[in-house]
């Protein structure tokens, strides 16, 4: 070969390493804490809706049954509660509002109470300071097409107060959804300030008292299982308190049993204002994520021995923001589950959301360059939802902006889509979509979901990714596993008691279903 042919070679072959370099994706580590996670998507996707309150973030449920996740956003008293559903190409539609005409919202679940495979709605109503209680607003879903109010078929319409956190949940282990309906301290009229229902099927409901949560000073609640019984247990607050369910409707209250050890336990949980379960270490035992505010928030790990030990310190937490809100979910897909807290201020001027990643040692590494951030003027921060609007496998999030009293700090809702990289090695995952248990015998919320790759076993429930006021329908459970390209195993347990097949050697990076 000639000189002149050799440097036309060189030549043409280093175009070629600059044209592939301009290509390809830029080198990363191996963790994407540096990375920009998310991409705002609002505006594409159809959400367009102008700024408004908020009050206790998103309502995300499939509500139609089509294996896409739809919305209902509550907008408290001066806006309308905004209803979308999901189209499977990634976009939504706006339907029409919840209610014609405005409403003093301030709680919504979803659930299906008669086992027809459609979610219904309970919306809980303001009480006018105390001085007009009323009772919950129920609305039976009509086929998955819209919705008509039942509330007094439901039998609820006898007792009120100053509506505060609903949830759907399985008390009697019968496969149908009974009721709590946690108020404001203020009540004048019937019955105690928190109210328990059974589902004495179909969706009727009857009036449980002594619970032992009828007179308890909460006004939001999560659900969790604290020791693995499969009775769902419930953790109350502004003034932290765990009431596990001893019994059908019979709750006793644990909380210095299993926090009495932690010094100062007291001032150090409250006030909460949101909390989220989720099992940190993989060991089967869920714990909390306590959101405080302007203090310091609380990471409590569940030791399943009977007490939570507060490891925030441990795991490297420190007081990254004023907190309002947190939802979690495994959101770069390596198989431990990590933890968003949505910040306010106290100035009404928006801080960045802070995205906890779960290194898996029972540590926590804290970003603040994950890309899901408002603008600073766009109201308070309020509360979300990590879910996967688009079915990618890859963990989404949908943030309420706006304070929930002044007009003035008004936000807007926001979608972030995750664009964790398809090519990054070790970033797999598994969807389950779970459905009622047939022949119809349990509804899907609470049931339990876990995955078994080599000596590690994932759990996960269905329900909501956190929360304070709001309970969504989360049926469609999320797993990132890492490195492995087959689950050895896949179970799905009701909270009848009844459970799936075992599946084994699933592949990854797929949705599978059980149910119907």
């Amino acid at each position: 070969m000639t000189r002149s042919a050799s440097l036309l070679v060189a030549a043409a072959s280093a175009a070629i390493v600059v044209v592939a370099t301009a290509m390809s994706v830029p080198p990363t580590p191996r963790h994407p804490r540096s990375w920009e996670l998310f991409q705002d998507v609002s505006a594409a996707v159809g959400l367009t809706a102008a700024a408004g309150l908020k009050y206790g973030g998103p309502v995300v449920a499939d509500l139609n049954r089509d294996g896409v996740y739809d919305l209902v956003l509550p907008q408290h008293n001066l806006d309308p509660t905004l209803v979308y559903y999901g189209r499977p190409n990634g976009t939504y539609a706006r339907a029409p509002d919840l209610f014609p005409f405005l409403y003093d919202i301030h709680g919504v679940a979803a659930g299906d109470v008669d086992l027809d495979g459609d979610l219904d709605l309970l919306v809980t109503l303001g009480g006018a300071f105390g001085v007009r209680p009323q009772p919950p607003v129920f609305l039976r879903n009509t086929n998955g097409t819209g919705y008509r109010v039942d509330t007094e078929a439901a039998g609820l319409a006898a007792m009120g107060g100053r509506g505060r956190s609903p949830r759907f949940v399985d008390l009697d282990r019968d496969g149908d959804l009974d009721l709590i309906l946690f108020h404001y301290v203020v009540l004048s009229g019937p019955g105690p300030r928190q109210q328990v229902y059974e589902n004495v099927g179909g969706g009727k409901y009857v009036f449980r008292p002594g619970s032992g949560l009828d007179d308890t000073i909460g006004e939001q609640l999560v659900l969790t299982d604290m020791d693995n019984d499969r009775r769902a247990d419930v953790v109350s607050f502004p003034f932290f308190r765990l009431y596990r369910q001893v019994s059908p409707f019979q709750f006793v209250d644990e909380t210095i049993a299993r926090l009495g050890h932690i010094p100062f336990f007291v001032e150090r949980l409250a006030p909460a204002f949101a909390v989220v379960e989720f099992d940190m270490d993989n060991d089967g035992f869920f714990d909390l994520y306590v959101v405080r505010g302007a203090a310091p928030d609380v990471l409590l790990r569940n030791t399943g021995t009977g007490r939570y030990d507060d490891v925030t310190a441990t795991a490297g937490l420190t007081d990254a923001c004023h907190s309002t809100g947190v939802t979690a979910g495994d959101f770069d897909n390596d198989g431990n589950v990590d933890v968003m807290v949505f910040c306010g201020g106290p100035t009404g001027r928006r801080e960045t959301d802070v995205l906890l990643y779960n290194l898996g040692d029972g540590t926590f590494h804290t970003s603040t360059t994950h890309g899901a951030v408002a603008d600073a003027a766009n109201g308070r921060g309020d509360a979300g939802q990590a879910f996967d609007y688009d079915g990618d496998g890859r963990l989404d999030v949908l943030v309420g902006n706006g304070d929930r009293d002044d007009a003035a700090a008004a936000g807007t809702w926001a979608l972030y889509r995750n664009i964790l990289p398809a090519c990054v090695p070790g970033r797999h995952y598994l969807t389950v979509r779970v459905r009622r248990n047939w022949p119809r015998t349990s509804a899907a919320a609470g049931a339990l979901v876990t995955v078994r790759v080599g000596n590690t076993t994932r759990s996960r429930r269905v329900g909501s990714a956190g929360g304070a006021n709001h309970q969504s329908q989360l049926d469609i459970v999320h797993f990132g596993v890492g490195d492995a390209t087959v689950v050895d195993e896949v179970r799905v347990f009701w909270s009848d008691g009844s459970f799936s097949p075992v599946r084994r050697n699933v592949a990854v990076d797929q949705r599978i279903s059980f149910g119907r």
